[in-house]
């Protein structure tokens, strides 16, 4: 079933890159429009927005759901719970019978996240612009021309990261370019997704994210689909052994934060690149990395590590949020070590996420939980 859907956008079950080319452009088209001062204000959308499903109620097109369902994902589900631990009446906000992400209480609307979201930020490209200049982020610029890309890259020098300019989940993205060969296939694989592209120096470093609601900042590590040899077990063994714990959901379940490590023609393909095979046997305390992206789905682990953030690198992430006017908004950022002052060591904020997956925080694979729903609820109440 995985082969008629593209292999790059994968997990998520794309056929063609049609509505991929259509976000690009109605979002350009909505950053122009916001540069001429022709958009309207966040909280008078939210109010437009609100009035409308008001009005959709009345004649019925709009209906409501009172229990949360196995079909909301976790981001989305664990503020339900704890709002119903609370004893808040919220509603699931129901579409021709269809059921959304957004949500009700009280005579405000939420879409997953009980605070207010800027869908802005998700433009790669002008979070750089908004960024550069008071907080580090990787030299990079955006194109739609193959060859001024690849004229750029060259002139930045090796190596590189070539990505869409929105999406999200890695999809067709390429890291850790050092050619130029290399670089023109990178090119001509984000253009498949969508004609805007990014191109950036590669930073040296682990994957971070740090989730900011209004003041209070959470960050966690995020790390490859990955097993620990015994010196005993095959590769495959020590896969199917990983996945059985509970917490582990499968590739698609939506109820779940982890995921299981899926055993594919991928993971095939990374392992011959690293001379073994699903049958190797790693020896005692070996971590072999099975999946290239960093995606929850592929059975990425999560490693909560908000407790050893000194806080200067909290206050950079609050400043920044302020920067972009969001209360709600995810940092993803590159460091060889997060327990380290940003200004000391190599660190760059890579992308700005409006609508974050906060229960990593809450259900990391290692380190301690941390009350990611709570904090947002009691954020959103004052």
């Amino acid at each position: 079933m995985k082969d008629k859907y593209c292999e790059h956008c994968w997990p998520t079950k794309r056929k063609s890159h049609i509505s991929t080319y259509f976000n690009y452009f109605s979002r350009t088209l909505q950053e122009k429009l916001s540069r001429i001062k022709l958009n309207l204000s966040n909280k008078l959308l939210q109010r437009v927005w609100t009035l409308l499903l008001d009005f959709l109620s009345l004649i019925k097109i709009v209906t409501f759901n009172s229990e949360p369902t196995t079909d909301l994902r976790n981001r989305s589900l664990i503020f339900w719970k704890e709002a119903k631990r609370r004893g808040f009446d919220v509603k699931q906000v129901k579409i021709l019978g269809k059921k959304t992400n957004f949500f009700k209480f009280q005579r405000q609307y939420y879409e997953a996240i009980p605070l207010a979201i800027n869908h802005n930020i998700d433009d790669k490209f002008r979070i750089k612009q908004l960024l550069k200049k008071e907080f580090p982020v990787p030299t990079g610029d955006c194109f739609i021309s193959r060859k001024r890309g690849l004229k750029y890259g060259k002139k930045l020098g090796f190596p590189l990261v070539v990505k869409p300019r929105f999406g999200s989940l890695s999809a067709h993205a390429t890291w850790n370019i050092t050619n130029k060969e290399q670089l023109k296939q990178a090119i001509g694989l984000a253009r498949q997704y969508q004609p805007g592209f990014m191109v950036e120096e590669y930073l040296e470093g682990s994957l971070f994210r740090a989730t900011v609601l209004k003041d209070k900042v959470f960050v966690c590590k995020k790390e490859k689909a990955n097993v620990t040899g015994d010196g005993e077990s095959t590769i495959k063994q020590l896969i199917k052994n990983k996945n059985k714990n509970p917490y582990r959901g499968s590739t698609h379940q939506k109820n779940t934060t982890l995921h299981e490590i899926p055993i594919n023609k991928r993971i095939v393909k990374n392992l011959k690149e690293q001379d073994l095979t699903l049958n190797s046997v790693p020896e005692k305390d070996k971590k072999v990395y099975l999946h290239q992206k960093i995606i929850l789905a592929q059975g990425c682990d999560v490693i909560e590590l908000t407790e050893e953030v000194p806080p200067v690198n909290k206050k950079l992430f609050r400043r920044a949020a302020e920067v972009l006017r969001a209360d709600l908004v995810g940092f993803d950022f590159i460091t060889p070590d997060i327990s380290v002052p940003y200004h000391q060591q190599e660190f760059g904020i890579i992308e700005a996420n409006s609508l974050p997956y906060a229960d990593m925080h809450q259900y990391p694979s290692k380190g301690k939980s941390q009350p990611v729903a709570k904090t947002a609820w009691d954020k959103a109440r004052k």
